[in-house]
């Protein structure tokens, strides 16, 4: 059951991260925007490509229940940005908490390379700065993000984006959350 809630809460979480910047600085409400959220815009996606059904053959594609619980953990190291897209979050699904554990930017690598040496536990949403993406990329902790039960569109992203979310394997492990002036 664990690994269906992270499973599940991972792939709306990580579509409220693609979408957070725009939630967070558009200063418009829900009414104003349409009512789209971004874990709504996750799960139409998700609808669209068919059915998300898992090897086990649980089906993800189903709206979680408004009293989902469950706990999170987060490694990262941009407090404002963690706040507003877990307030996000919440505002669909009160009962998730987050564990927030803040780092350095630069200390990502280092930090998730220990974790596994030392066999401790990782967290359930794992950042990572660009400059060390790479490599950090290469280290056995992620799930392919483009596979069941997430079955992410890469396509939905910039071009120029791609290869900043994949490993040398193409698996994606990552979505780029960043908007930058290029």
């Amino acid at each position: 059951m664990k690994k269906k809630i992270q499973k599940v809460v991972a792939m709306s979480l990580t579509a409220a991260m693609v979408m957070g910047l725009v939630g967070c600085g558009s200063g418009k409400d829900e009414t104003e925007t349409g009512g789209n959220n971004a874990a709504a815009a996750g799960e139409s996606t998700a609808a669209a490509e068919g059915s998300t059904a898992a090897a086990d053959g649980e089906d993800y594609s189903a709206d979680l229940p408004a009293d989902y619980e469950g706990t999170l953990t987060m490694w990262g190291w941009d407090d404002p940005y963690f706040e507003c897209i877990t307030k996000a979050f919440q505002a669909k699904y009160p009962n998730v908490k987050f564990e927030y554990t803040p780092m350095a930017n630069g200390d990502t690598l280092q930090k998730y390379q220990t974790a596994l040496a030392a066999g401790t536990e990782l967290p359930d949403v794992a950042w990572s700065i660009v400059d060390s993406r790479a490599k950090v990329y290469e280290l056995d902790m992620w799930e392919d993000l483009s596979a069941a039960p997430y079955n992410f569109d890469i396509n939905l992203v910039f071009d120029y984006l791609h290869p900043k979310m994949v490993n040398s394997k193409g698996q994606v492990c990552g979505i780029e959350q960043s908007i930058a002036p290029a």
